[in-house]
């Protein structure tokens, strides 16, 4: 079935074909009809990388190519980047219109949103905080009169589609207060048309317990609900991958990371030797020679905004090219970094779960759990940054011996048993981790602990450099206590006898 079929706009089905997008995928084929009819609320579920962004862009571009009218559409989002990236969407495929988009989001600039608002945007693309602070009086936000907070409440009441993009996201208590506002504002239809029809859409990566009571508790009744997240596609999502892990005393876990991103370890086998080829000279800090390395795409995931600071700079110090992604980083500087990683220019992205939560970032061929997750759900969100659209990619766990309930837990998720495996050449420090070698396999190919100890010396000296780094700028001081507890948490959470020394 193609675009045109599931009838999308022609001027529109020209642009996805310069897109190169062709095909739609099983999520679109189920939410474009949907919500094109505009006669029911949509909930639609489906993987990460399955083209849910355009399965409800496209058919509130159709409509609004037949019915152009300002305030058409409020789409709401979790992270200033998600929302980036939808403007950056809306902005390609409504260029057949010249559709005019509105991007409120925390730490742009209010005058410049406020004119944006002043333009009359036939889409508005926010973030809760943002939005809820233009329907606040004056004091929240920085505005000259209260006229404007009240065109922009009059001009929400008109909106036709109410879009909740990472849904399950969005319904959690963080954000209760704003969405509560924004609900009341776009559910008051006094000022609306008559024959006025508001359609609400909710997409996920998840079909959440929340998103269903929704559903059956009537707050989107007569609703279409596409749930395209069963086990079944799960595991042909997880298939595409290569899954290993690595066991790794917690004290040298960044020499183990290094010598991982020095010599590529872990790459998916299918890369030809082609992309191996395409690669530039890398200066291997601590060696002092040059080497030739493939450009590929990492990512790096890690449970919180100071391992992400940490990490980062320990790496940079290192000597590789890599920038990191978190919530407590200023809106420019996170904008700068999902820039240089898309662009090439950094290799390496260093993220916690929720700052890379959504974001289309393609050819990523090697993802690293750092931390290992705290959820089945979230290894499948983390692993679904790469191997998107029937591309190679690997997903590699670091396990120390801190980390063995949660990689079970992971294990367990996955269908996997927790049987014991045979023998292994990683040395004696994964004796005591044996009983979590089950259904991800363990990588040992490339990996020698005498060769992995040579960089000793060389990330030593990097973490040193990063704690310098840290210091001056105060969060080490802030973060060290609360980082501590975590760890000696950790710990505790483990039974007696697997947080073992892992060298005995």
């Amino acid at each position: 079935m193609s675009f045109a079929e599931l009838g999308v706009n022609a001027q529109l089905c020209h642009v996805l074909s310069e897109l190169a997008m062709v095909t739609p995928t099983p999520i679109q084929t189920s939410l474009v009809p949907s919500i094109l009819s505009g006669r029911k609320h949509v909930v639609g579920a489906a993987p990460t990388g399955a083209g849910k962004s355009a399965a409800f862009m496209l058919p509130i571009l159709t409509r609004l190519a037949a019915e152009p009218r300002a305030f058409y559409a409020l789409i709401l989002t979790p992270t200033r980047e998600l929302a980036v990236q939808l403007d950056e969407l809306a902005r390609a495929l409504g260029v057949f219109m010249r559709a005019r988009t509105a991007l409120l989001v925390g730490g742009g600039d209010v005058t410049a949103q406020r004119a944006e608002l002043h333009a009359r945007p036939h889409l508005v693309i926010a973030t809760p905080g943002r939005m809820a602070a233009f329907l606040r009086d004056d004091d929240d936000i920085e505005v000259d009169s209260s006229h404007l907070t009240r065109s922009v409440k009059r001009q929400l009441r008109k909106v036709r589609a109410l879009v909740l993009d990472e849904a399950d996201q969005l319904l959690i208590p963080d954000f209760a207060q704003e969405l509560h506002m924004i609900m009341d504002c776009v559910r008051q239809q006094d000022a609306a048309p008559a024959g006025f029809v508001r359609q609400t859409v909710l997409v996920s990566a998840t079909m959440s317990g929340v998103m269903r009571s929704l559903v059956e508790q009537g707050w989107l009744q007569n609703a279409d609900v596409f749930d395209h997240t069963n086990p079944a596609a799960r595991m042909a999502e997880l298939q595409q991958l290569e899954h290993w892990h690595l066991l790794v005393p917690q004290r040298v876990k960044e020499v183990y990371l290094a010598y991982i991103l020095l010599n590529d370890i872990g790459l998916p086998r299918s890369m030809t030797q082609v992309e191996l080829e395409n690669d530039k000279a890398a200066n291997r800090l601590g060696h002092k020679r040059k080497r030739e390395r493939a450009a590929a795409a990492k990512i790096i995931f890690v449970s919180t905004c100071f391992i992400a600071e940490w990490l980062t700079l320990t790496l940079q110090a290192f000597g590789m090219n890599a920038v990191r992604l978190h919530s407590r980083m200023p809106p420019k500087h996170r904008t700068r970094a999902l820039h240089e990683f898309r662009a090439g220019r950094a290799e390496i992205l260093v993220a916690t779960d929720l700052a890379a939560r959504g974001l289309d970032i393609p050819h990523v061929q090697l993802v690293i759990n750092y931390d290992i997750p705290s959820s089945g759900e979230t290894y499948v969100h983390r692993t679904g940054r790469t191997a998107r659209a029937g591309r190679a990619g690997t997903a590699l766990s670091l396990v120390s011996e801190m980390d063995v309930l949660r990689f079970h837990a992971v294990e367990a998720f996955l269908g996997g048993d927790h049987g014991t495996s045979g023998g292994n050449s990683n040395g004696t420090h994964s004796k005591s981790l044996s009983s979590a070698t089950s259904s991800i396999p363990e990588l040992r190919a490339g990996i020698e602990e005498d060769d992995v100890m040579q960089n000793l010396t060389a990330v030593l000296k990097a973490k040193r450099l990063a704690r310098v780094s840290l210091a001056q700028s105060g969060m080490w001081e802030k973060q060290l206590i609360q980082h501590g507890k975590s760890l000696e948490k950790q710990k505790r959470l483990n039974r007696p006898g697997q947080a073992q020394n892992m060298n005995g």
